[in-house]
């Protein structure tokens, strides 16, 4: 019987072939960090469009896509720990994720409008960061809301954000640093820094504490 504390079969063998992977990618022209294995169930659209820091942490079946006219646009910081099922694609824009962000599984950002999320944020699972949409005019020709233009928006999160698990950030908003947002919150305009919001859509719920005891 295999102790609780002992490594999982294998284990190894996944990290070494994960450090392959990497090493891979960047002969087909992805930038990627020391100490950062990328695993096989990885897809990665575009390497020579995307760059990951050093000592990233990302686990398995996510999708990154860089497809975009920027040289370089899907950028993702140093110790960024990326949990699984995540779908991250430039989609024509550019995501810029900075250092020490944890993403939460099955998270999609989507940065056709541009993306940014600052160092120190937080997702919960399921979150979902859209910087466009479908525009959804009657029109006299009766043209599909699919086939119309998008309207894009560039969405910016700064440092320190927490968003809550399933909450959703729409084009056009920034939150400001040290912001708390509940779980299932609607985020539909921009938020002021040293707040909690919750609800569809978020609302201003409460004001972050402070730690007198503790140094920051």
């Amino acid at each position: 019987m295999q102790s609780e504390h002992a490594p999982v079969r294998g284990a190894s063998n996944r990290g070494f072939l994960g450090y392959l992977n990497a090493y891979r990618l960047r002969a087909l022209g992805a930038a990627i960090g020391a100490g950062t294995p990328i695993p096989l169930s990885t897809r990665i659209a575009d390497p020579p469009r995307i760059k990951i820091g050093a000592g990233v942490a990302i686990q398995r079946n996510s999708t990154f896509d860089g497809t975009s006219p920027d040289r370089v646009s899907l950028i993702v910081g140093d110790h960024c720990r990326l949990k699984e099922n995540i779908w991250c694609a430039a989609y024509g824009g550019r995501i810029e994720i900075g250092h020490n962000v944890l993403i939460g599984r099955n998270s999609i950002v989507h940065g056709h409008g541009g993306v940014t999320i600052g160092p120190w944020s937080m997702m919960g699972p399921g979150v979902m960061i859209l910087s466009s949409e479908h525009g959804h005019f009657l029109t006299v020709d009766r043209t599909p809301f699919q086939l119309q233009t998008e309207a894009v928006a560039p969405v910016v999160i700064e440092s320190n954000v927490w968003i809550g698990a399933g909450a959703t950030v729409l084009p056009g908003v920034t939150i400001h640093s040290d912001v708390v947002i509940g779980a299932g919150a609607v985020v539909v305009k921009s938020l002021e820094s040293g707040f909690v919001y919750a609800g569809v859509p978020a609302i201003r719920v409460a004001k972050i504490g402070h730690r007198l005891d503790q140094d920051f």
